[in-house]
């Protein structure tokens, strides 16, 4: 039996198709990966018995009309998981879908091959996840070899997060199983286990972790930071919380060798940010917790968005200032989505998950005043954070129609903040 996952181009390792492909090669399935771009004649030649597809809303326009376009001259069966379908389970309605996974599928994989009646296959939440196997790398080195020589590597120590931001598919994510233990975590041990075994197959220099939120479980975390200190020492990056962070949590990240986090500080207005977007973090939190990552020499990135509900452009201006006093490596932001499913697209239903962008960061579906000078500070935002003095000429700049100029400083500016954030690794 064949299964090919069909990806849009990557830029990091995807670990959830890897750790399908771990369980589905446990069922003796020959498993391979196509990239959307490459010559689709390698699908015709494989002729894979299964085609599976990792959704993100806003890339699943592209990936049902890829499948659709391959119905007509290959036959196989479909299957759709990620966030998208989870969330939006009527794709299973869309032409050319055979079956959607919704939640995580690790457990529901056999399910899947046995070819069930039911179109819907709701996954189970693994509860002891030193159970699964490691994600299977070798699906992407042997398609990208230059994956393999990449000396950043990912991995994920835990799954869910109990907060309630409105504008996120954690929290939405978390209702579809009420009588479930939603936030799980490997053992530390299990952890170091796998970091061990990617170090001596592929070699690293920088361990990127992806969990949502690496400093939830101050026991686990301390627990796991001695370990790694004395097994692993690789400098690494990761999520926390500002209003989490303490002294004693600092400093064990950076004796542990953490070399850069990132923290969502999201909006600078305390109303939008506690009230609409429930961060339940204040001012003095987010000023404290970044005097603290500069006193330790951990490089940061503030996540934030832009055109946000009930915002403007002056509260656009007031999260720039935040940032701007706490000294970031790099202040980042996106522009709102209203996605369909979370709390906060409930409150746009005019917004259907095909006038979702692609990405966050040209332009946002809502009618919003100053919709042209928020997309243009957006691309300066981090450029300002670092160089304040521009500041005040910012009223004329987000007047001036260049678009092209703004987004190639942004990128640039991108490019340079990520060299201090990963030490010149990358």
């Amino acid at each position: 039996m064949k299964f090919l996952f069909v990806v849009e181009p990557l830029s990091y390792e995807w670990l959830g198709i890897m750790y399908v492909s771990s369980i589905l090669k446990k069922f003796r399935v020959e498993v391979k990966l196509f990239v959307i771009g490459e010559d689709v004649g390698n699908i015709l030649n494989l002729k894979p018995d299964f085609i599976g597809y990792s959704v993100l809303t806003g890339s699943h326009k592209n990936l049902l009309k890829f499948n659709r376009e391959l119905k007509q001259k290959l036959d196989f069966i479909s299957v759709f998981g990620g966030p998208h379908p989870t969330y939006f389970p009527e794709m299973v309605n869309e032409e050319g879908v055979d079956y959607i996974i919704r939640g995580e599928s690790e457990e529901v994989i056999e399910t899947l091959l046995a070819k069930p009646k039911e179109k819907i296959i709701f996954g189970r939440l693994p509860q002891d996840l030193d159970n699964i196997p490691f994600p299977d790398r070798e699906l992407i080195y042997e398609h990208l070899p230059k994956e393999k020589r990449n000396p950043i590597k990912h991995f994920i120590t835990s799954r869910g997060c109990p907060f309630d931001c409105p504008y996120c598919y954690n929290n939405a994510g978390r209702k579809l199983y009420p009588t479930e233990r939603w936030v799980r975590f490997r053992s530390p041990e299990n952890v170091i286990s796998e970091i061990e075994q990617v170090i001596q197959q592929y070699g690293a220099k920088f361990i990127y972790f992806q969990d949502d939120c690496f400093d939830l479980n101050k026991k686990w975390l301390y627990s796991f930071l001695k370990l790694y200190r004395q097994k692993i020492s690789l400098p690494f990056h990761c999520i926390i919380r500002l209003d989490l962070l303490d002294e004693t949590t600092a400093k064990q990240l950076k004796e542990a060798n953490c070399m850069c986090v990132r923290c969502a500080l999201e909006c600078g207005n305390d109303y939008i940010r506690n009230t609409v977007l429930k961060r339940k973090t204040s001012k003095s939190q987010i000023i404290n917790a970044t005097k603290l990552l500069r006193k330790y020499n951990i490089k940061f990135v503030l996540q934030n968005m832009l055109g946000l509900p009930e915002g403007n452009l002056k509260v656009d201006f007031e999260t720039l200032k935040l940032n701007i006093e706490c000294q970031p490596t790099l202040g980042w932001a996106s522009i709102f989505q209203p996605y369909p499913g979370t709390e906060l697209g409930k409150l746009f239903p005019e917004i259907t998950v095909d006038r979702i962008n692609p990405n966050f960061y040209d332009d946002s579906p809502l009618d919003i005043p100053n919709k042209k000078e928020i997309c243009r500070l957006q691309k300066l935002f981090g450029i300002i954070v670092q160089y304040s003095f521009v500041y005040s000429f910012l009223p004329i700049l987000l007047k001036l129609p260049l678009d092209s100029v703004y987004r190639k400083l942004w990128v640039l500016n991108n490019k340079k903040a990520d060299k201090k954030l990963y030490g010149g690794v990358i």
